[in-house]
């Protein structure tokens, strides 16, 4: 359990690095913060190449409904033409709410 600006994290798995630029990868880990349910935390991580010590940096935590949820929408998307898309008409997203 590692101590941080007054709140406790553990982190419980490593489920895969998602990209690394320098000294900062991107990964998705099963995290449990303040002894509370363990949740899907995706987030950048700094790694001091002195002594290896770990910072977070800014992230997402999803519970497991809402990784699976997420999961369906990007397995619903063809990302590659929505993103030649938004490239093109900058805001024209079209909002659904649940």
């Amino acid at each position: 359990m590692k101590r941080l600006s007054g709140f406790n994290y553990e982190i419980v798995r490593n489920c895969g690095v998602i990209s690394q630029v320098g000294i900062v990868t991107k990964e998705l880990n099963v995290i449990r913060y303040n002894s509370m349910p363990a949740r899907y935390d995706l987030r950048a991580w700094e790694t001091d190449p002195e002594d290896g010590t770990r910072k977070m940096r800014k992230g997402l935590t999803f519970t497991g409904e809402e990784l699976i949820f997420l999961r369906d929408l990007l397995n619903g998307m063809d990302l590659d033409t929505q993103l030649e898309e938004a490239e093109d008409t900058k805001s024209n997203f079209d909002f659904k709410p649940f």
